[in-house]
């Protein structure tokens, strides 16, 4: 049976592909998988008080792409959303159609439920803004969003100094403080379904 199988085939078909075959004494050989870097991108996008940096990762992490621009300090909503536009369609050129997901992160108390900014004391432009409103309107990607420390948090802990520990803190300095704890808590980042 061919190893994309186990995953059921549709969008998940081409995320691992077969890279040889172990064999056994008993039965039939097993097929070893691993992640298809070469055909699966996705984009990170992260905006600070006065730039948006971006990156296109493959599947093991490896920054293929990355690029960052400014905007004015404390400035509008449209200035903010057309430089974060920007950097995201300068991405998705390089990405093409190994694009397969976007995640976006800002600073801010964020409702999970509706993806509104409730409040971001740093980048005041983005309080009451809908985070897919920041995008580009037809993405064909699936969109995930988070708070900016949390993500950091994220990170650490599934690929960084984290990773060992059951409970670790995270102290984000920046224009100003926050913190993130991870206290055998579930992680998770908000997943936005597009519908276009």
């Amino acid at each position: 049976k061919d190893g994309r199988a186990i995953l059921g085939g549709g969008r998940y078909e081409n995320l691992v592909s077969e890279v040889g075959m172990l064999h056994t004494a008993h039965g039939r050989p097993l097929i070893l998988l691993d992640l298809n870097c070469e055909r699966n991108w996705v984009i990170g996008i992260h905006v600070s008080e006065n730039q948006v940096y971006g990156v296109v990762i493959n599947l093991h992490g490896n920054v293929q792409y990355q690029i960052g621009k400014a905007y004015t300090f404390d400035g509008p909503l449209k200035e903010v959303r057309e430089t974060i536009k920007n950097v995201y369609n300068e991405l998705q050129r390089f990405a093409g159609s190994r694009l397969k997901a976007t995640a976006l992160t800002v600073p801010g108390i964020i409702d999970t439920g509706s993806g509104t900014i409730i409040r971001s004391v740093n980048i005041p432009a983005l309080s009451g803004t809908e985070l897919r409103s920041l995008l580009p309107e037809k993405i064909a990607e699936t969109v995930c969003f988070g708070e900016s420390s949390r993500a950091k948090a994220l990170a650490e802990l599934w690929f960084g100094r984290g990773r060992n520990h059951d409970n670790f803190v995270t102290v984000d300095l920046g224009i100003g403080i926050d913190k993130d704890l991870d206290v055998h808590e579930t992680a998770q980042l908000n997943v936005l379904e597009n519908k276009y």
